[in-house]
């Protein structure tokens, strides 16, 4: 959490983390679910989390995603069905 810069950073590592392979990622391990939560928590906006994606074997790639506005309501509709 970056109180300075009002963010929220989550580093994750795969195997890939091409932009579809890391897509897949999010929806695999629920990580839109987790931005979700982790920034209504903090009182941080959502569009305010960032994952960075580091690759596991060399070159170790690192990349880093938001979510787009399909995932962002993704992960609020897996919230409201869990609570309810």
């Amino acid at each position: 959490y970056n109180i300075e810069n009002n963010f929220i950073s989550d580093i994750k590592t795969c195997q890939d983390n091409s932009p579809k392979s890391f897509k897949y990622d999010v929806y695999k391990w629920g990580y839109h679910l987790q931005a979700v939560i982790y920034s209504e928590v903090m009182g941080i906006l959502v569009e305010n989390f960032r994952f960075i994606a580091i690759e596991t074997k060399c070159p170790y790639s690192v990349q880093v995603y938001s979510l787009n506005e399909r995932m962002i309501e993704d992960g609020s509709d897996c919230k409201r069905i869990r609570d309810n």
